[in-house]
């Protein structure tokens, strides 16, 4: 929820991926338009400017996996209460070597 009088942002969002039902929340204090960068695969949580932020995160269940990802099409789902405008990006990285 922003604070603009202090330029202030409490992060409170939940990503889920409906197609396996796991999910992370991301609970963090940050200046308004900063960016938060979670990679699954590297296990990081680090702000635009390279500050770690992995205090950020909890996942929903003990696992390996932050988010993994089932074969074929998923679903990620946005959720954080009283914002009505929030840019996400995904990228995502083909490991099927053969």
């Amino acid at each position: 929820a922003p604070n603009a009088e202090q330029g202030a942002y409490a992060l409170s969002a939940k990503i889920s991926n409906t197609t396996t039902g796991e999910s992370i929340s991301l609970d963090y204090n940050m200046a308004l338009n900063q960016t938060l960068t979670v990679d699954c695969d590297a296990r990081t949580v680090t702000l635009g400017d390279g500050t770690n932020a992995r205090g950020a995160l909890t996942l929903s269940t003990k696992r390996t996996q932050w988010l993994d990802m089932q074969v074929g099409a998923n679903t990620l789902q946005w959720d954080e209460t009283s914002v009505t405008a929030t840019t996400v990006g995904v990228e995502w990285e083909n490991r099927n070597t053969m």
